[in-house]
């Protein structure tokens, strides 16, 4: 398998591996309820000793070749993370998260463009797919515009904060690309 490469760079994206020098800014942005509440992973309350786990988890994943976590810079300034976790043969997981103030400015998009390039035509996955809660509508405008396939909802199959969500799932082939 090819392996993913530590920097990625497109139009206004960076995409690096997660390093200890983000921990902060990782640790600004997941802090905030309402990013935690709409994500699967992220969990409430947000503390620093979380944001340096997440560090150390992704470079373990990272070394194990199965899950491959980005920070999303833009002007050398971190917005986000995204990832590809590999699930089973040629199929893949896209997840992600920007940062509240960088809501609604196509970063999300564009780094998830970058990652389904490098799963589709480096990695030669056969599908990739993604989810979100229901209410998390942002979310799913993103696959959308990536070109993602509604392919169904899980009922209640998420619970956060003591509240059973709905989970709407998004696919795409490399057929289709």
């Amino acid at each position: 398998m090819t392996s993913m490469p530590k920097l990625i760079k497109r139009k206004r994206i960076i995409l690096h591996k997660p390093m200890l020098k983000d921990a902060n800014a990782i640790w600004n942005y997941c802090k905030d309820p309402l990013l935690s509440k709409f994500t699967q992973n992220i969990p409430f309350p947000y503390t620093k000793k979380h944001a340096f786990s997440f560090i150390d988890i992704c470079d373990k994943k990272w070394k194990e070749r199965r899950v491959f976590n980005y920070s999303i810079f833009v002007k050398e300034k971190l917005v986000g993370n995204i990832n590809l976790a590999l699930r089973t043969e040629g199929i893949a997981e896209l997840g992600y998260w920007i940062g509240k103030k960088h809501w609604g400015k196509g970063y999300c998009t564009e780094a998830s463009e970058l990652i389904l390039e490098f799963g589709f035509s480096k990695l030669r996955l056969h599908k990739i797919y993604a989810t979100h809660i229901r209410e998390n509508i942002g979310s799913g405008k993103v696959m959308q515009k990536l070109g993602m396939t509604l392919e169904g909802c899980f009922k209640e199959h998420v619970k956060r904060r003591g509240k059973w969500y709905d989970l709407v799932q998004y696919g795409i082939l490399r057929v289709r690309r």
